[in-house]
């Protein structure tokens, strides 16, 4: 599900997500009771940082920002920070928590021929990664229940100390960083996450992003 200008969304819409994000199925009401579905899908929200779309003054400028002609286009956002604030609250912290990463992303730095060679090279090597993350854990990282993922954070005790240090919110936030630490490991080729992997998953958290 491709959820493009995510903020623009009705409430209503964005928060009945949250059910099949965290659970992988949808309750349908009907007279006679209610009807659970399967709904397990790859989710990707996109969105502006603010109402106008402008580029944030306390970013840096993309490599390549230009038209056509090679002008370079800088067009700043004008929002005041309340503005900015209010924007992002559209979508609610329970939503947010159940999104595994939030990033800031602008546009490619390379041609639209090279972008699809590299894309290609990373499918090769995430469904590799993907196969040994499988034989590893019996399962992608993202689909280890919490049960799963507690037992994995007392079998490795370091893993508890690294955790601590990334300063997460919530239980469910943890268990995504962990989840997160894990498929870095495997894509650097380590069978087991370092204090570095931790810090980079907390690092692609929503609640890490502060504008």
């Amino acid at each position: 599900l491709i959820a493009d200008e995510f903020p623009e969304w009705a409430r209503d819409s964005r928060e009945s997500l949250r059910g099949p994000l965290e659970n992988g199925s949808v309750a349908i009401p009907g007279a006679s009771g209610n009807a659970e579905l399967p709904a397990r899908f790859l989710f990707a929200a996109t969105g502006n940082l603010c109402p106008c779309g402008g580029w944030p003054k306390e970013l840096p400028l993309p490599e390549i920002s230009a038209t056509d002609s090679g002008a370079p286009v800088a067009v700043f956002c004008h929002c005041t920070y309340a503005n900015r604030r209010s924007y992002r609250a559209r979508v609610s912290g329970p939503v947010l928590d159940r999104v595994d990463i939030a990033m800031i992303v602008t546009s490619p730095t390379l041609p639209l021929d090279q972008t699809r060679t590299r894309c290609e090279a990373l499918r090769n090597r995430l469904e590799l990664v993907r196969g040994a993350l499988k034989r590893r854990w019996g399962d992608l990282p993202g689909l280890l229940s919490a049960r799963q993922t507690e037992d994995l954070l007392h079998t490795h005790r370091d893993w508890e100390q690294w955790l601590a240090a990334t300063r997460v919110g919530s239980l469910r936030s943890r268990h995504k960083v962990i989840r997160i630490a894990l498929t870095l490991a495997a894509l650097d080729d380590k069978i087991l996450p370092s204090s570095a992997h931790f810090a980079e998953a907390a690092f692609y958290r929503p609640e890490s992003i502060h504008l």
